[in-house]
Parts: structure tokens; C-alpha cells; sequence
């Protein structure tokens, strides 16, 4: 099932954020994806405009003999886990931000000298693609090609087996004024992620008890 979203002004209807995530529901007891209530997809499917699903992002591959990367590493913690005991998609995200503005720092990324805050995001992209549970250290890899300024690749190791790969696609010049009134990205990205993970009709992932 595909779950659109759209983060407006309150006021002006000015379009924001917009996004679309493939939701899957899951029997945390067996690991397994499960059927999706009837009720539920009554309810929603006749609210999209979508009539076949999009396509699906291809992730340019981490080439295992490419030394041309960055490498973060950290453990997953009890505030980046869901009732589902995995790390919840939300994560993922400041996983990312925090490996790529590392990378920026160091003098790693060509386009990027700031923490990656300070670049307006265009595009956001992720897969999820094996579940992550606490007190595991993981990698978080990226890098960037000359042919392609302003993309962010990533990729989520446990060892030499992905986890998660995406990319962040950004203004590669920074925003000017930090001071001036606007959101922050990684702030709307998160809530929208949220509150659509915890609309209360749906239980993504809680599975059958």
C-alpha cells in the first residue's frame, strides 16, 4: 500500500513538502509481511488520485573496491527504536544527516563544506531493506560522484550486508541566513514521517499478537 503525503501551510495551502512511502504491514511475532485490513484500504484507496504505483527508484550500487567513501559509525540507541523493536524510519534519516554533515566537515564532499542543515533538500529518497534492532553498531557510508554535484549516496552496513541505501539531493549552495524564518528540514521531514507512522487506524508493522 503506498501512502501519500503532504506537509501545506495552514493558511495559504502553500505546498511544502510532498512525499509517497510503500507501507508494509508486518507480524512482529513471525517477521513476515501480513495482510493489510480490508477496512483500512477501503477507507484510504478511494481518497488517492494514484492509479498504478510509482516507480521505483533505482540506488546507484556501492562498488566494494571504491575506497572513495566516507565512514560513520555509531550503535543504535532506545530513542531510534519503534514498538516494532527495529529502527523506525525516522531514524534513518538523521543517520543520514549526521554521516553526511560529518563527511562535509572533514572536507570529504565536494559540493558540501557545512553540516548538511544549512542546504536547502530537494529530493529524499530511502529503502529499507532489513531491520536494524538496539545495541547494534552499524556503518553508514557515503559519498558523492564528480558527475552528479549536489547527490548524496548512502548506504546502511552491519558488517558487509545492506541494510538501507538513499540518497539526499540538495541545493549545493548554502542557504544564506540561518536566522531567517523558515523551517527546518530535517524538523519537517521527521514529523511528517511520524505523524504518519502513528495514525491511530493504521498499525504499520504491529502485525498479529
Amino acid at each position: 500500500m503506498y501512502d501519500g503525503i503532504d506537509l501545506r501551510d495552514a493558511e495559504s495551502e502553500a505546498l511544502y513538502l510532498s512525499g509517497i512511502m510503500q507501507c508494509v504491514a508486518i507480524d512482529v511475532n513471525k517477521g513476515t509481511p501480513a495482510p493489510i485490513d480490508s477496512e483500512i484500504i477501503k477507507k484510504y484507496v478511494d481518497k488517492t488520485t494514484m492509479n498504478t504505483p510509482p516507480q521505483r527508484h533505482q540506488f546507484l550500487p556501492l562498488q566494494p573496491d571504491n575506497g572513495d567513501v566516507f565512514r560513520w559509525k555509531t550503535t543504535v540507541q532506545w530513542r531510534d527504536v519503534d514498538y516494532n523493536r527495529h529502527v523506525n524510519q525516522t531514524s534513518y534519516l538523521r543517520f543520514m544527516y549526521d554521516a553526511g554533515s560529518s563527511a562535509a566537515v572533514a572536507g570529504f564532499l565536494r559540493s558540501f563544506h557545512h553540516e548538511l542543515i544549512h542546504y536547502k533538500l530537494k529530493t529524499y529518497t530511502m529503502e529499507y531493506m532489513q531491520e536494524i534492532r538496539q545495541g547494534k553498531e552499524f556503518e553508514v557510508v557515503c559519498w558523492e560522484m564528480d558527475d552528479n554535484p549536489g547527490t548524496i549516496h548512502f548506504e546502511v552496513l552491519v558488517g558487509d550486508r545492506t541494510f538501507s541505501r538513499s540518497h539526499l539531493i540538495s541545493d549545493a549552495q548554502p542557504i544564506a541566513n540561518l536566522r531567517t524564518k523558515h523551517i527546518n528540514t530535517l524538523d519537517d521531514l521527521i514529523c511528517v514521517l511520524y505523524v504518519a507512522h502513528r495514525r491511530e487506524d493504521i498499525n504499520w508493522g504491529r502485525g498479529e499478537k
